[in-house]
Order: structure tokens, then C-alpha cells, then sequence
């Protein structure tokens, strides 16, 4: 007696495809979500690196004081053609500056929509509403989620080129003051200065102590624009205060400002 076996993969239907991917992200269970991927994501981008992005978004969500599910999703309606399946799908999700899930989208919809969530500090921290299309395709071992990422490297490339040099030609630190105080207080005020004729939304500068040999002591952030809160405008300027008093006892006091990071908008 003859057996034929059928070599084609177990197709599991697009939907259901889909929903097992997020719910897979919504359980951390982060190689799982991988091998829901299409192939051709997956020759782009390692299983490590996939699962190495959500673990970092992770440790800066709980670093935050939050705690519970840090992800939900809505599919509202489908649309199915013979080798690819379009989902108009919401993402809600804790944002912290790079939150991995905008980039599970085929193609974003809509502006993202900005809530707060209180964390155990009473602080509040922001939750983002991304609203899209997850688009799957069939390959031949089955439906998988298709992101593009290839070409998201390439616009990734390219906005980390455009911001280096907007950091450059575009962001100035002027005003630079130190000011020191009998009870061991001390501050440094500046004005940033958005030169250029982009919109910031975020910038990251470093201050760096110095000890009496010029060399570094410590190191702080400060963010005098940030995400979510008022924009710097072409032209305009933002007067920032960082306390210093943590600073070491070999502190010259004298620092260092650098730019090391912006955003930018339209």
C-alpha cells in the first residue's frame, strides 16, 4: 500500500496568524512572535536583535514603576486578497522614546494618539495609540507578518544622518552659567536654540563634570525638549536648569555640554 503524504505547510488562516503574533507580544514571549514573521523580515533582522528591542522597550517600562500588560491591541476590520491579508489594526503601547511596536506596522494611518498612565511613583509616564495596517503574506511554509524591515533600516539610516547633521548645523548651546551656593548647591543654566528650520520635539544633551585635570568626573542627561510636551520652534530658544549638587568632590566646576540626540518633526 501506498502512502502519499501532502508536502505543503499546515496553513493556519491569516487572522488567526495575526492574533497569535500580538498575543505572543503580549505575553513577552518575544521568539514566538519572531517565527510568526515573515521570511523575508526574518533575513533581515536576526531573532536576537527582534527579541533584544522588546526586552530593552521591557527593563525602561519597569524602570518606570509600571506594572501589568504594557500592550493592547484592536483588529477592526480585515481585507484578504490571494497572497496578502491587510488588517486595520490599534496598538497601544507604553512609549518611552522607541517603543518597537510602531515598527510592526505595513503602513501607519494616523498620527498617534498620546495618553498618560500613572506609574507606582505617582509620576506619569505616556502611552501612544498607533493605528494601522499589519499586513501578512503567504509564503510557502504560510502567512506571515510583513513589516518592510528592510526598508525600515534604510529610513532609519537615513533619520539617523539627517539628525546628526541637524545636530551639528541646526542646535545651539549659548549662556552657559555655573553657579555654586554655601550649602554645597550647585546649577548650571543655559539656552538651547533651535537654529535651523525643523521642528524638535526631543533633545538629549550630556553634561560632563570636570575634575582639575579636565578630565570627566560625572556624567548627567538632561532633556530640555521633550516628547510629548512643548516643541522647540525654528527660531526659537529654551532656557534650561541642571542641578549639579551630586556632582563629586573633584568637580572643578567646570562641565561640558553636548548634544548627543535629537527628534525632529516637520
Amino acid at each position: 500500500m501506498l502512502l502519499f503524504v501532502n508536502s505543503c505547510p499546515r496553513q493556519t488562516p491569516p487572522r488567526e496568524r495575526l492574533v497569535e503574533f500580538l498575543d505572543s507580544l503580549m505575553a513577552k514571549n518575544y521568539q514566538s512572535a519572531y517565527d510568526h514573521c515573515a521570511f523575508k523580515d526574518r533575513y533581515t533582522k536576526s531573532a536576537d536583535e527582534f527579541i533584544a528591542g522588546f526586552k530593552q522597550h521591557d527593563d525602561e517600562v519597569s524602570s518606570n514603576g509600571i506594572e501589568g500588560s504594557v500592550i493592547f491591541y484592536n483588529i477592526d476590520s480585515t481585507h484578504a486578497q490571494k497572497d496578502t491579508f491587510l488588517a486595520f489594526t490599534k496598538i497601544t503601547a507604553l512609549d518611552l522614546g522607541a517603543s518597537p511596536y510602531r515598527n510592526l506596522f505595513f503602513s501607519v494611518l494616523s498620527e498617534p494618539i498620546t495618553d498618560s498612565v500613572k506609574n507606582r511613583k505617582s509620576a506619569y509616564v505616556y502611552a501612544v495609540t498607533y493605528e494601522g495596517v499589519i499586513c501578512l503574506i503567504k509564503e510557502h511554509e504560510g502567512w506571515g507578518v510583513y513589516a518592510r524591515w528592510e526598508e525600515q533600516r534604510l529610513r532609519d539610516a537615513e533619520e539617523s544622518r539627517v539628525r546628526v547633521e541637524y545636530i551639528k548645523n541646526g542646535l545651539k548651546i549659548s549662556n552657559r552659567k555655573i553657579s555654586v551656593y554655601p550649602d554645597a548647591r550647585a546649577y548650571l543654566t543655559a539656552v538651547l536654540k533651535n537654529t535651523g528650520i525643523r521642528t524638535v520635539l526631543d533633545a538629549e544633551l550630556m553634561i560632563v563634570c570636570l575634575d582639575k585635570d579636565g578630565k570627566p568626573c560625572d556624567i548627567l542627561t538632561e532633556h530640555p525638549v521633550r516628547k510629548h510636551a512643548a516643541p522647540l520652534l525654528p527660531g526659537k530658544t529654551r532656557k534650561f536648569k541642571v542641578d549639579l549638587s551630586s556632582a563629586p568632590g573633584e568637580w572643578a566646576k567646570a562641565v561640558d555640554v553636548k548634544i548627543v540626540n535629537c527628534f525632529l518633526g516637520e
